[in-house]
């Protein structure tokens, strides 16, 4: 064969890499002209519906036409990465910045099946809706942050107490100094740079407890190598005299598995998975809460890595959870409905995440999605440049950890 015509082989050039078209600069700059004009309207649509003092038909309705509006703004943004990235679509699929747009998107979707579940409520007047979810998702900042009818920003004192509460329970200052102890990185830290979270999270400060609500990390039941994450174990460790805890690490493709966490410190963040917590006293954060972190986490790396041409990446993504039970205690955050639809989410070959879990109480069997798709889009990301802080979360007690029996 001659060498000099294999490249004009039909067949050769199917074979080789999916070739990558250059941007077109005048197509990027149509689409980000759309971009804008779509970022104006969803800012009209949204200034007259967040001021609305009655959650009717009229409420939610505007709520579904703005979450379109999102949705076709995600598009764009998808396009105009895509063009700039100067790769093939499914190269490009594999970045932080796809896997942000992704989850965005995914989140967006829920959102808008959210409201017009809410709309078919009140279409079909039997009932009201759960006066306690509605309470919840309207006002908390982790849903849909109406300041007008919520309780506003938590105030600098209620921070103060908070974070006052963990230090005295936890025992992790440092007598003499100013030092407090984190029990993952097993040091004492500067205590300007420690910052107490939420585990229904509402303001977060370092590197460390960013990851943590971004869908690449968890902390789950500390349990030997030597045995399996079996239902049976979960029940030892339950009813264990002292709970532990190590940091598990989701996505163990992440860009950053190998950045340091600090740069006082080698430490990275590949070095956390499967790194036993040390606390100083016997408190311990509450299982359930932990579970409810966990799922949270699970579901919006399953939307970092799913798109509607190609569901069997989340899958992919997954494949290291699929199995593994329930491990969080009995408690009114995670009625068995809720697990269910988070379950038929993620796929049913998740469905192992429901056994041991208790009966079903009152609650929206949706809470979990929608409380993930709220913190998608209130809290910042870490996908891409972005590390951006804002105040998010919800007006929980101070009841985030406890010493549980």
């Amino acid at each position: 064969m001659n060498p000099n015509n294999h490249d004009k082989s039909p067949s050769t050039r199917h074979s080789s890499m999916e070739s990558v078209q250059p941007p077109s600069l005048p197509e990027i700059v149509v689409l980000k002209k759309r971009k804008i004009a779509i970022e104006g309207q969803i800012k009209d649509e949204t200034r007259g519906w967040r001021a609305r003092a009655s959650f009717d038909m009229v409420f939610w309705t505007q709520a579904v036409k703005i979450e379109e509006l999102e949705i076709k703004h995600h598009e764009l943004a998808r396009k105009i990465s895509i063009c700039k990235s100067g790769v093939s679509e499914t190269q490009w699929s594999d970045t932080p910045e796809a896997q942000r747009i992704f989850e965005q998107t995914n989140a967006s979707n829920q959102r808008k099946r959210s409201y017009e579940k809410r709309i078919k409520e009140l279409s079909n007047q039997r009932g009201s809706i759960r006066a306690s979810f509605m309470k919840l998702f309207t006002t908390s900042k982790l849903g849909l942050d109406i300041a007008t009818t919520g309780s506003g920003k938590r105030s600098s004192e209620e921070q103060s107490k908070f974070r006052q509460a963990l230090i005295d329970s936890y025992q992790v200052r440092q007598p003499g100094t100013g030092y407090l102890w984190c029990p993952i990185m097993r040091a004492y830290i500067d205590s300007d740079m420690v910052v107490a979270g939420h585990l229904f999270p509402w303001k977060h400060g370092q590197h460390i407890e960013k990851v943590f609500d971004n869908g690449k990390m968890a902390i789950v039941p500390y349990i030997s190598e030597s045995t399996s994450f079996c239902l049976d174990n979960i029940k030892s460790w339950i009813t264990s005299k002292q709970r532990e805890y190590q940091v598990k690490i989701l996505d163990p493709k992440w860009d950053r598995l190998d950045s340091r966490i600090y740069s006082f410190n080698p430490l990275t963040f590949r070095d956390l998975d499967g790194r036993k917590l040390h606390f100083l006293s016997s408190f311990r954060p509450a299982a359930r809460y932990l579970y409810f972190h966990y799922c949270i986490q699970v579901l919006r790396l399953a939307w970092q890595h799913s798109e509607a041409k190609s569901p069997r990446k989340a899958a992919d993504a997954l494949k290291d959870e699929n199995g593994k039970p329930y491990w969080g205690t009995p408690g009114r955050y995670l009625p068995k409905n809720m697990l269910l639809a988070f379950v038929e989410e993620l796929g049913h070959e998740y469905k192992s995440l429901l056994d041991g879990a208790g009966s079903n109480k009152k609650g929206d069997s949706d809470f979990l999605l929608d409380i993930a798709a709220n913190q998608v889009k209130s809290r910042p990301s870490i996908l891409g440049d972005s590390w951006e802080q804002e105040d998010l979360g919800l007006d929980s007690d101070y009841d985030d950890f406890d010493n549980e029996d």
